[in-house]
């Protein structure tokens, strides 16, 4: 839950794995109708703004373990580390965020992952304790 676009990652898809070829049709029949979206979701409470680090910290951790092939359940012990500190974080942002919306957020953002990839072994410590 991220303002002011939100995000969504699909991370460690087998693109060998034609499973869901075969169910395709019957996802988006059930996902496709529009249900009403709960008041708390509109109100964007406990959405973290796009610039906090905790995101950043998201996809380096999806970044290192692509680069380091790590195993699903090293990628899973760091996935749920990292979505305890969201969790956390999102507590800070229980009130309704600014409607405003400052660009250099996402500027910021994609500078921080784009920038040295150096950068990607600093991930704390538990995150690399997760393997």
């Amino acid at each position: 839950n991220s303002y002011s676009t939100g995000l969504l990652l699909i991370a460690g898809l087998n693109p060998l794995d034609t499973r869901l070829q075969t169910v395709y049709s019957e996802v988006v029949r059930e996902f496709r109708p529009i249900h009403e979206v709960p008041d708390d979701l509109i109100a964007r409470r406990g959405a973290i703004p796009s610039s906090h680090p905790i995101l950043a910290d998201l996809v380096r951790c999806l970044n290192k373990a692509k680069r380091k092939h790590w195993s699903v359940k090293k990628v899973q012990a760091a996935l749920d580390k990292v979505r305890q500190n969201a969790e956390h974080v999102s507590t800070e942002f229980q009130v309704q965020p600014s409607t405003t919306f400052d660009s250099s957020d996402l500027a910021s953002l994609a500078t921080k992952l784009l920038g040295d990839e150096t950068s990607e072994d600093s991930l704390s410590d538990d995150l690399d304790s997760a393997h």
